[in-house]
């Protein structure tokens, strides 16, 4: 019995060896995505970083939310007072439909613009718009 034991062990330990190199290559593998992903997040983060800095001379913010939410806050909007802010507040759901949260100062045809925004996905003119239409009410 000991005998037959002993013939399958190189049978064994060849499986096992094979078994440990293919777990070790998925592990390089797998090291090597990571760190893929985090060289382009990292990446995302300073372009994003970038593009902050380049809107806040222009008077614009983004904050953004743990819950999804992004105000865009405007600023310069009004020349007696440039330093006085004009937000609103949009989040969107899983298959990328925009709710109107909040906007401060409220504007008359949010609803319209929020639902036209919905239909051609442009938030860049959709964020245009809103400040000139902050800018109109000054």
């Amino acid at each position: 019995m000991l005998a037959r034991q002993a013939q399958s062990l190189p049978a064994e330990i060849a499986s096992m060896r094979a078994d440990a190199d293919s777990m070790t290559e998925a592990l390089r593998s797998s090291e090597s995505t990571t760190e893929r992903a985090e060289v382009d997040a990292s990446y995302r983060v300073g372009e994003m970083q970038r593009g902050v800095e380049a809107f806040a001379p222009l008077g614009i913010r983004f904050d953004t939310g743990d819950d999804g939410r992004v105000r865009i806050v405007f600023t310069r909007v009004d020349e007696a007072s440039p330093e006085r802010e004009f937000s609103f507040t949009v989040q969107a759901d899983e298959e990328g439909a925009f709710t109107l949260v909040a906007c401060e100062p409220a504007v008359a045809d949010a609803a319209d613009r929020v639902a036209a925004l919905n239909e051609d996905q442009d938030f860049g003119r959709f964020v245009r718009g809103m400040r000139r239409t902050f800018k109109s009410m000054v």
